[in-house]
């Protein structure tokens, strides 16, 4: 039964997280992309936080507000990765590193 509490508990935190994550960000105009980024916040809320719990050591009393900071910030996060990684040029970057850059 007390497993059930922490999982509504971290279902609700993470769930309000995304809320708020989608409601402050600006950029965001459309239906679709406001689904996509509380779609991506409750994902990386739920999934991610008892990975960074275990990984910082942090005490699962607290297992609420991490859940909700990881559903405010995930799809920010996830969404910088992805415009980083659709930035580099990776013909280059494959060149350079094997030797065939024209040095």
């Amino acid at each position: 039964m007390e497993k059930m509490q922490e999982e509504a508990g971290l279902l609700i935190s993470v769930i309000v997280g995304a809320l708020i994550g989608v409601l402050c960000q600006r950029e965001i105009v459309t239906w679709r992309e406001r689904l996509c980024h509380g779609v991506i916040g409750l994902g990386s809320g739920y999934y991610l936080t008892p990975i960074a719990m275990a990984y910082y050591q942090i005490s699962p009393d607290l297992v609420g507000g991490v859940g909700f900071v990881v559903g405010v910030f995930g799809a920010s996060i996830i969404a910088a990765v992805f415009k980083a990684l659709g930035n580099l040029d990776l013909a280059t970057l494959v060149k350079n590193r094997i030797g065939g850059g024209g040095q």
